[in-house]
């Protein structure tokens, strides 16, 4: 046991650099924790990390093992949010959503009270406090095995207007790593932080990211159109359709999906009644027989043929206005007569 009751004096030296981060250290942390003897002077947190590391020795671990010690605000604030889950089969689950972007309404709130919960990192807007908020951030990731060889440096350039902040790792899970990824991307973006860079290999499952403080990250509070337009900017570099059309087809299908001037056409009429049959067969084979008709018409409408107006009265409007396209028209009321009889109102059907 270390005596407290009588001090001695031992000299050391350090660079420059070392001698002022921990300076600030102490200094930033005595404000906020007045009353915490070991960070009311130099000697005393000497003392003190001395005093830790050497119990770290005595029970026979190493400086490696800060590495892997796990920060109990980041513990507890997990604990609170996250699931426990198969990471095999989660990673295969959310491959789809690769190149899906946060909906920045429906996380804003999240993301502002997350940098409130970690506030001690970001208040200071200092660069290095943001390195360590993400050391300590990806530690979390690394203990779950999520992660391995991971690197966080800040980098400085004399022809960039700030200093880089890299991170990068290999990914054991590269979906999970994908949308962590994104998750940082997220809370960068909230604090005015731009990335700069996004490299990511599927080969080898390696990824960097490379950020730069803008002129928002000095500012209290970030307007609202500002934060906006950096959110958009840095989830750009991850999902903009240079990579969608670079990785598995369904990725860009998923995308077209949503365009209504889209629909999907077949290369030739078996195609066609190959799907059709295997859309009936799990209808039947699933649904209740009085919904067969109104989940045919969903069928047709997720290919955009139509736009279903009335469920309930089974009306819709088939969606081709070229005259090219009258074939496909008649083909689907000559499918929809085999089942009912076919009402025309105006420029709509309903089956009757």
């Amino acid at each position: 046991m270390v005596s407290n009751d009588k001090r001695t004096q031992q000299s050391i030296s350090i660079s420059p650099a070392l001698k002022e981060w921990i300076t600030r250290y102490i200094n930033v942390n005595h404000k906020q924790f007045p009353d915490d003897t070991k960070y009311k002077t130099i000697s005393a947190f000497y003392t003190y990390v001395m005093a830790k590391t050497m119990n770290c020795f005595k029970q026979r671990k190493t400086l490696d093992d800060f590495d892997r010690f796990l920060n109990q605000e980041f513990t507890s604030f997990y604990d609170k949010i996250t699931f426990r889950a198969i990471k095999p089969f989660y990673e295969n689950i959310i491959k789809t959503n690769r190149y899906t972007n946060h909906d920045y309404d429906s996380v804003l709130d999240f993301f502002l009270k997350f940098i409130e919960h970690f506030k001690e990192y970001f208040q200071a807007r200092n660069l290095n406090e943001i390195e360590l908020f993400l050391r300590n951030f990806m530690i979390y990731f690394a203990k779950n095995k999520i992660i391995s060889d991971l690197k966080i440096e800040i980098i400085k350039k004399t022809s960039l207007r700030s200093p880089i902040l890299s991170l990068e790792a290999i990914c054991n899970h590269p979906n999970i790593c994908y949308e962590n990824t994104k998750f940082i991307i997220a809370i960068f973006s909230m604090l005015g932080i731009e990335l700069v860079d996004f490299i990511y290999s599927k080969k080898n499952p390696y990824f960097r990211i490379d950020f730069i403080p803008t002129e928002l990250f000095k500012m209290e509070k970030i307007p609202e159109e500002a934060r906006l337009k950096l959110f958009k900017k840095n989830f750009s570099l991850l999902t903009n359709l240079k990579k969608v059309i670079n990785d598995k087809d369904y990725y860009l299908w998923m995308k077209m999906a949503n365009d209504k001037g889209i629909f999907v056409n077949f290369s030739n009429d078996y195609t066609l009644k190959k799907w059709i049959n295997l859309i009936e067969s799990d209808i039947k084979k699933f649904s209740i027989e009085d919904k067969f008709l109104l989940n045919m018409l969903k069928f047709f409408e997720k290919i955009h043929w139509i736009n279903i107006e009335n469920e309930n009265d089974l009306i819709f409007e088939i969606c081709f206005a070229n005259p090219e396209h009258n074939k496909k028209r008649e083909l689907l009321l000559n499918y929809f007569s085999k089942y009912s009889k076919i009402k025309q109102i105006e420029q709509k059907y309903q089956l009757l």
